[in-house]
């Protein structure tokens, strides 16, 4: 039979970790019923283009949480027990409108102990075709200040598990980003439009306008984790006329590629700085949030009881 899964390459959750919780949710939907052989390791690795090492972690998860079982010399059957998570985890879905803000999420949470967060597109959502049964077996709806009200109207059956949060640059953010000289030539790179805008909005704040700042697209230079054709070159041009470049923390730009880190290597040497924008729950957010999880942790609490607005500003 063929799954109908995809995996998000850009994500930081492990490939293994989108595998398992998507059959989770196809269990619970119905679609996976009780008896039903799943696709060998070879065949499925081949299908999602990932290692059959992955496919094979992927299964031991399913294996310890009882999902599934594996049948010498037969193959590997759905048993029909689909839990959400672990006994004690929270499950936090993080929805937000760009690529980098859920990355940088997935960030601050995957220390947290009790928590499994998945991030989820608001686009996705909007269209019709986000995950809602994988949506409606997380705890908490995690978004920001300024999408709690469309997405209250977008899922108006799990509304009561929305949690609003507050975001804003990091402390280390603004005083690198108040360390650039007024006119400097400044350049972003990122994947997303709108997190474009964020910073531009963030670099207007020190007096430049947004017609000032040059923009590469990550897709430009890397897509679906492969390297573009004349990347380097791209990249190259691109800096050459920069004297700073404002990335996310999980930028392209990354020191270690082969292709890549001589032509960055060029620009710091001749005074060039990268500015890594950080962007975050503020920590009065987070405390409240992790109020709620330890009330649903100590108290066995549902999570539609979870009713109370985290603090902080609105999202810049």
């Amino acid at each position: 039979m063929e799954l109908r899964i995809s995996i998000d390459r850009t994500s930081d959750v492990p490939v293994y970790r989108q595998l398992a919780d998507r059959v989770v949710a196809l269990v619970r939907a119905g679609e996976l019923a009780p008896g039903t052989r799943l696709p060998g390791e070879r065949e499925l690795a081949a299908d999602l283009g990932t290692a059959r090492g992955t496919v094979q972690k992927a299964l031991s998860e399913l294996t310890r949480r009882g999902v599934v079982e594996s049948v010498h010399g037969s193959g590997t059957y759905v048993t029909g027990h689909a839990e959400a998570a672990p006994v004690g985890t929270v499950r936090i879905a993080g929805i937000d409108c760009n690529p980098e803000a859920l990355s940088i999420f997935a960030h601050q949470f995957r220390d947290v102990p009790h928590v499994a967060f998945s991030p989820v597109a608001l686009d996705d959502v909007r269209a019709g075709t986000a995950d809602l049964q994988a949506l409606s077996g997380s705890d908490l709806l995690l978004t920001t200040t300024t999408h709690e009200a469309e997405l209250r109207r977008l899922v108006p059956a799990l509304a009561a598990r929305i949690l609003p949060a507050a975001v804003s640059p990091s402390r280390r953010t603004v005083v690198e980003m108040a360390r650039i000289p007024h006119g400097a030539a400044v350049g972003i790179v990122c994947r997303s439009e709108r997190f474009r805008r964020i910073i531009e909005s963030q670099l207007g704040a020190l007096g430049d306008e947004p017609s000032d700042f040059d923009f590469l697209a990550e897709d430009t230079l890397v897509r679906d984790g492969v390297r573009t054709p004349n990347a380097d070159r791209r990249l190259e041009a691109f800096l050459s006329r920069l004297s700073v470049v404002v990335v996310p923390p999980d930028s392209v730009l990354d020191p270690e590629d082969p292709a890549l880190a001589p032509v960055l290597s060029r620009f710091l040497s001749r005074g060039g700085r990268v500015v890594p924008f950080e962007y975050q729950i503020e920590r009065g957010s987070l405390v409240h949030l992790e109020e709620a999880v330890e009330r649903i942790l100590s108290r066995g609490q549902e999570p539609e009881r979870e009713e109370s607005r985290l603090g902080g500003s609105p999202e810049a």
